[in-house]
């Protein structure tokens, strides 16, 4: 700036295109309808960076420009720093890990003890005829598989059948991971056959 001037506000419209052409990419966390983050956005993505937006409420007012952002396509949705960096960072390295949410008891099952699960009652029980009906597996995996869903606190036998267990009603104990690989390999084993006695023809 020359000498002797004052110093003058910078236009909206050249700040954003200073802050678009200094990043990798910019994200817009909040925005009204006519934010002048979208500007900031629109010259980003002209410049070829990466342009990406947080959704918010949809009762916010403060809402309305970023979901217009990704209604438009005009940005990738983010949601955390580490989904930020994998939009700048190098292709393939910098991948954000995918959201999981806290493992419990049953998802450490594995598929044939949790399907035959999915198909005991809460009340009253059932047999393992029907069990395994309303599972859709054979009767012999729901025979294997029963002991050891009761062995980890899962279900419970009465008068009436099998059913699921009430909270705190078996300790619910938790499958060990040779456990588990023991139990599934026997659900999935066949059934052996009782060998055949012939009888014993005349001397």
């Amino acid at each position: 700036m020359a000498a002797g001037r004052r110093a003058a506000p910078v236009p909206v419209l050249v700040r954003s295109r200073v802050i678009a052409a200094l990043t990798r990419g910019t994200v817009v966390v909040g925005a009204s309808a006519r934010s002048g983050a979208r500007q900031t956005c629109g010259r980003a993505r002209l410049l070829g960076r990466a342009t990406m937006a947080v959704p918010g409420p949809v009762i916010s007012a403060m809402s309305v420009g970023t979901h217009q952002i990704l209604r438009t396509l005009e940005g990738r949705l983010v949601t955390n720093a580490a989904e930020v960096i994998e939009e700048v960072g190098t292709i393939g390295d910098d991948l954000a890990p995918p959201a999981r949410g806290e493992e419990n008891d049953r998802d450490r099952l594995g598929a044939t003890l949790a399907r035959v699960l999915d198909g005991v009652p809460a009340r009253p029980g059932a047999g393992p005829e029907q069990i395994a009906a309303s599972a859709g597996v054979a009767l012999r995996i729901a025979l294997r598989a029963l002991p050891a869903l009761e062995a980890a606190g899962f279900v419970q036998r009465d008068d009436s059948g099998w059913r699921l267990a009430r909270p705190g009603e078996a300790g619910h104990a938790q499958l060990s991971t040779r456990d588990r690989a023991g139990s599934q390999s026997r659900c999935n084993r066949r059934t052996p056959t009782a060998p055949k006695i012939l009888p014993r023809g005349p001397p």
